[in-house]
């Protein structure tokens, strides 16, 4: 088994389909077709943001606060990523049940190539040939091809990386893995995000096959909390009491992200606090945030990630972790009088507050009669 990521076929076409199931008008199988035969792939990538990045709800909100305020215009942009099938199929009213399965099988091993375009990055061919990394695998049920780019972060950088109208890089989390120390080694997005996991691209009665493990198709990210605290490490460094002053410093490393930490959008934020305590009561605390700070054209702080799509016109300040680039954070204050014993305790914390669309119930009590007959 050849080392590194291996972005298995996850596809049968629907002429082969045990059960008969159609493709969409523009060819595309469902994942649930893929599922019959990729058992093991199908159930990872089935839970994963990517089947469900149509339906994620902070997704959903800033679909619909976008295309409300430009008319419907922004749809086909949004989707382009998010149901990525519309960009052949163009049903950006998500009528056709593959659009709504978000980054479906069916889409990525149709990719044949990638362009240098990145309004339009992906050569798509859809049909009974599914493209992968592998060029010596058969397979009963529809035809092979490799395509070297299933194992090149380019494939992901397609969507995970947007510039807008002005020339203002919104989401950049390809061209800062490509400017990291792990581009360098060639640790790919594929690397971490799609790790070599135990099991089958097939099970056995289905076809025998030689190898021991596949690629998890969770694709975890920035919405997976192991994902995230592995990322960043954290700690005291030189801390000292002289006279009434403290100086206290904290050591802060993205140690396990080949891009800034956090990427993606830009409301997203690592709070560090430290607070200093005696006796029991808190006499200093503060708190430092890292974060990529996007202004409007009337130089307005964007806090909503709709309007990061919409209105963001530059970038105010970016002070986010680098990856292995060690950062130390210098605080000083002064002490509580009376030399007492003074406790130090430092955090860092992820945080992200999406606008959400929550269901919810509404029951009113219109009225109660009650009777009693003899």
């Amino acid at each position: 088994m050849r080392t590194g990521t291996l972005l298995f076929f996850l596809f049968l076409s629907a002429s082969a389909s045990s059960q008969g199931k159609p493709p969409s008008p523009a060819g595309f199988t469902s994942a649930k077709v893929c599922g019959e035969c990729h058992v093991a792939i199908y159930e990872g990538w089935k839970g994963s943001l990517h089947a469900n990045a149509v339906n994620d709800p902070v997704f959903y909100t800033i679909f619909l606060e976008t295309s409300r305020e430009t008319g419907g215009k922004s749809d086909p942009l949004c989707l382009s990523c998010h149901a990525p099938t519309t960009r052949i199929t163009r049903d950006w009213r998500l009528q056709e049940p593959v659009s709504k399965e978000g980054v479906t099988c069916d889409f990525c091993h149709s990719v044949q190539a990638l362009r240098s375009d990145p309004a339009n990055p992906f050569v798509v061919t859809p049909g009974k040939k599914q493209w992968g990394p592998l060029a010596d695998v058969t397979s009963p049920f529809h035809e092979t091809a490799e395509a070297k780019h299933f194992t090149e972060s380019r494939f992901c950088g397609g969507c995970h990386e947007y510039k807008n109208e002005r020339g203002v890089v919104i989401l950049g989390t390809w061209s800062e893995w490509r400017e990291s120390p792990q581009a360098k080694e060639g640790i790919t997005c594929q690397t971490c995000h799609m790790p070599n996991i135990k099991g089958k691209i097939v099970p056995k009665k289905v076809k025998e096959t030689r190898e021991v493990y596949i690629n998890s198709h969770e694709a975890a990210g920035g919405h997976s909390v192991e994902q995230v605290k592995k990322a960043v490490s954290i700690g005291l460094g030189d801390t000292r009491r002289s006279g009434d002053k403290l100086s206290v410093a904290v050591r802060l490393e993205n140690v396990g992200s080949g891009h800034r930490v956090p990427t993606g959008l830009p409301t997203r934020k690592l709070i560090l606090r430290l607070r200093a305590t005696h006796g029991g009561t808190v006499f200093y605390k503060e708190e430092r945030a890292f974060q990529k700070v996007m202004l409007t054209a009337k130089g307005e702080v964007i806090t909503r990630d709709s309007a990061l799509f919409l209105e963001a016109a530059r970038v105010e300040s970016d002070n986010r972790l680098e990856p292995r680039r060690p950062r130390t954070e210098h605080f000083s204050f002064l002490a509580p009088a009376g030399g007492r014993p003074v406790e130090i305790e430092v955090d860092l914390r992820y945080l992200y507050q999406p606008r959400l669309i929550q269901e919810t119930e509404m029951e009113v009590e219109l009225g109660r009669e009650k009777t009693v007959l003899q």
